[in-house]
């Protein structure tokens, strides 16, 4: 049944791809026949693939079995993992920056510009998961609520950094109400907002997973929240927006079950199932512009930046599914992959300070978004440095600070 309903999901996306502009006025018939079609086929495709590979005596397409031993301390396959995510965040920020969704979506240029927004889309998944990933089985008690707290501090300090480059290089008058709006309001970074509401909410989400007990009734939770939250856009809000925030907890909830399970798909499989949804997608949007700007409404919701759709749902999923068991022989890439992922809060809040930096004086020069494409890796990868060097300073300081603090109640405690 878990995997009908997830095929049914499937079959109505790529269905909402494939024909979304050329329905007639009886929307509702044509969408239905084509959903139920694409539904067969896949079955179909499904049973002899996996027939044709059990009887040559090799595994299924996918499998999944519950893991014998649950991984403690770092890991480098989700470090890894983390970095993609935060490489993708001025990926995202890009087509923000240099008004992509002004543009209209005509050329072969912008449809695979179009094709990378959705791929990059889903760098904010992905850190749900890896947190449902990790937090898994944490409890209601002062160690997890004490995680709170460097988030906290980390957006104090990146804010301080903010507001002076705000005052010395944008020229913006710091009034009181302004300061107030970034430090309080997390103007600066809605994610972390967003992380610290879900650190409050962990312990008593694990208790609900835990609760489904059966491998079943976990996968039918993760479908039925993806199903609340996804399919909205494409059955025409049947299924109404008022769910919508809780997309959030479906994607914590795939990290728990990714590693509690570990889901066996190859490699080459799993990246061409990513092609395939990036540019089945990017053809639907494609397609549903008709040569004008960009639609919210399309497959996701404007409200959250299509992070509740279909394709950055199975996208984020399977990225984190082929990167989560890697694993490397050499210790210094282990300790650089390491480094750069407990970087990752600090990279994502100074990387929007320095599109600010980067992008403005293309901006102030009337560049349109076709004319920033030559030049977008020279300038996602000087945003991407920058963070880098600001976050590794930010660390050396913070350790720095800590030392010196530990060292100085040493010293009291041995006074007294």
């Amino acid at each position: 049944m878990r995997k009908q309903f997830a095929f049914i999901m499937i079959s109505l996306y790529v269905a909402w791809c494939f024909k979304p502009w050329y329905f007639p006025e009886d929307i509702y018939k044509e969408l239905i026949i084509w959903t139920l079609g694409i539904f067969v086929v896949i079955n179909i495709v499904w049973f002899c693939v996996n027939a044709l590979l059990k009887a040559a005596g090799l595994r299924e397409l996918i499998t999944v079995e519950k893991r014998t031993e649950i991984k403690i301390g770092r890991e480098f396959g989700m470090d890894i993992t983390r970095i993609v995510a935060v490489l993708f965040v001025p990926f995202i920020h890009f087509f923000g920056d240099t008004n992509y969704y002004g543009a209209n979506i005509v050329g072969s240029e912008m449809f695979y510009m179009t094709a990378l927004r959705w791929l990059v889309l889903t760098a904010v998944p992905i850190f749900m998961i890896i947190t449902g990933y990790f937090k898994s089985e944490k409890e209601a008690n002062a160690d997890h609520y004490k995680a709170i707290i460097p988030v906290l501090l980390t957006h104090i300090v990146c804010c301080l950094v903010r507001l002076y480059t705000d005052e010395h290089i944008h020229g913006i008058e710091l009034t009181p109400g302004y300061v107030v709006e970034k430090l309080l309001y997390f103007d600066y970074g809605w994610y972390v907002k967003l992380y610290i509401g879900l650190l409050l909410l962990i312990p008593f989400l694990n208790k609900m997973y835990k609760g489904c007990e059966s491998r079943k009734n976990k996968e039918l939770l993760i479908l039925t929240i993806i199903f609340l939250t996804a399919v909205g856009p494409l059955v025409y809000n049947v299924v109404p927006i008022t769910w919508l925030i809780i997309y959030v907890v479906g994607y914590y909830f795939i990290g728990s079950y990714i590693r509690e399970y570990k889901i066996r798909i190859n490699p080459i499989l799993n990246i061409a199932i990513i092609a395939a949804v990036v540019f089945l997608t990017a053809y639907g949007t494609y397609g549903n512009s008709a040569g004008g700007v960009f639609n919210w409404d399309y497959i996701g919701y404007p409200n959250n930046s299509g992070y509740s759709s279909m394709p950055a749902f199975i996208v984020a999923a399977l990225i984190v599914i082929l990167l989560s068991d890697l694993t490397c022989p050499f210790g210094f890439a282990r300790l650089a992959a390491k480094a750069i992922s407990i970087m990752s809060l600090e990279m994502y809040l100074f990387s929007q300070m320095y599109d600010m930096i980067i992008y403005k004086p293309y901006q102030q020069a009337g560049y349109v978004f076709n004319q920033y494409i030559p030049i977008a890796g020279k300038l996602i990868a000087t945003i991407i440095l920058l963070s880098l060097v600001t976050s590794a300073v930010k660390k050396i300081v913070f350790f720095a600070v800590e030392l010196i603090a530990k060292k100085t109640w040493d010293i009291l405690n041995e006074e007294t």
